[in-house]
């Protein structure tokens, strides 16, 4: 994959988000990722900002075979939020 390596680097975040996610796994809240990045390279990069332990789901269209413009997919995140229980925007 052409783009491993530039997740490998490290893929900047935005300003205050590992902070925000701590403060929120503190709280109990639970926290996931909606992305369009394909899973394996999403992975990459969120290991590489140390954010991983502050998740509990990593959810991106690759794994459905589906876009983000989707209703579909939209439908299946949301299906996914039911089952665990309320989950943050972030």
């Amino acid at each position: 994959e052409a783009m491993e390596p530039v997740y490998s680097a490290g893929v900047p975040h935005k300003p205050g988000a590992a902070a925000y996610l701590k403060r929120l796994r503190a709280r109990g809240v639970k926290c996931v990722v909606a992305t369009a990045t394909p899973a394996r390279l999403a992975m990459i990069g969120l290991n590489c900002a140390d954010l991983v332990s502050d998740l509990d789901f990593i959810f991106s269209t690759d794994m459905l075979n589906l876009n983000k413009s989707q209703n579909e997919f939209r439908a299946r995140f949301a299906d996914h939020r039911r089952a665990e229980g309320r989950l943050r925007h972030v």
